[in-house]
């Protein structure tokens, strides 16, 4: 996953950790879940929204989120780790 970071290939590291995250839910562990969508969230921001995301993982990894107990409304998008 780091190589798609220090390539600049950011748009599909987010895919990758939206499978990643997937996999890790239906294995039922919340913990890397969580990790692998924090990681597509952030990695989808680019430059920051409205405008400036790659919108279809952004949205996914904000989903996945929701269903893993994060409240969005309470983190900023560079820091998607807040739960309640």
């Amino acid at each position: 996953m780091t190589i798609t970071e220090r390539s600049g290939n950011e748009l599909q590291g987010a895919d990758v950790h939206l499978f990643l995250a997937e996999i890790e839910m239906e294995r039922g562990d919340r913990e890397k879940a969580l990790a692998h969508a924090q990681a597509a969230r952030r990695l989808a921001t680019c430059d920051g929204p409205p405008d400036y995301t790659y919108k279809v993982a952004y949205e996914e990894a904000g989903a996945m989120l929701v269903k893993l107990g994060v409240n969005l409304a309470k983190v900023s998008d560079h820091d998607a780790t807040n739960s309640d």
